[in-house]
């Protein structure tokens, strides 16, 4: 977005046909270009070709990490597989708030390149991260709604609790019949 200077997470159509993020859109008084007010921000089409190229971008890095995973994790190569938590992160939080296919694609990806190999993740390589490059994983895959696997590859890790589910909403008392 060139507002934000972020990547993409929902791009939408100004009347001045720029494309911006929403969260920006939302920020902002007036148009950078024409400097004309901005409607309301859920009012604005959304921009599905932007959508679908940043998903390509995400994904195209995504299979590149996968593999390089894939064959680090084979070889047992833990210093391998440390250097590439950090780019692992970043792609994972890219992901963050969105739920379209290209998400859920990702999120299987990780499980499927991480399936049968916790342990040897766990053993070869959580000793060489450090606690902030741990939290940075957790965080990243609990963004995804992956928690069983962070805590699988990270059980020594201090967490929060998960919150708890809400509590069942009461039943109407019954009206109490005249005697």
């Amino acid at each position: 977005c060139p507002v934000s200077m972020t990547l993409f997470r929902n791009p939408v159509v100004v009347p001045s046909g720029e494309t911006y993020d929403r969260s920006a859109v939302a920020k902002m008084k007036s148009d950078p270009i024409s400097r004309e007010a901005l409607p309301d921000p859920e009012a604005l089409p959304p921009n599905r070709a932007i959508e679908r190229q940043v998903d390509k971008y995400i994904d195209y890095f995504l299979q590149d990490f996968t593999g390089d995973l894939d064959a680090a994790l084979g070889a047992e190569d833990g210093k391998k597989i440390a250097a590439l938590l950090p780019y692992l992160c970043k792609t994972l939080l890219l992901f963050k708030g969105r739920t379209n296919c290209a998400a859920l694609n990702a999120k299987r990806r990780i499980e499927s390149a991480l399936e049968g190999k916790t342990a040897a993740f766990r053993d070869k390589c959580t000793p060489l991260l450090d606690r902030p490059a741990q939290r940075a994983l957790d965080e990243a895959l609990l963004a995804l709604d992956l928690r069983p696997l962070s805590e699988a590859l990270m059980p020594d890790l201090p967490r929060t609790a998960p919150p708890a589910p809400a509590p069942p909403a009461a039943a109407p008392a019954a009206a109490a019949a005249p005697p």
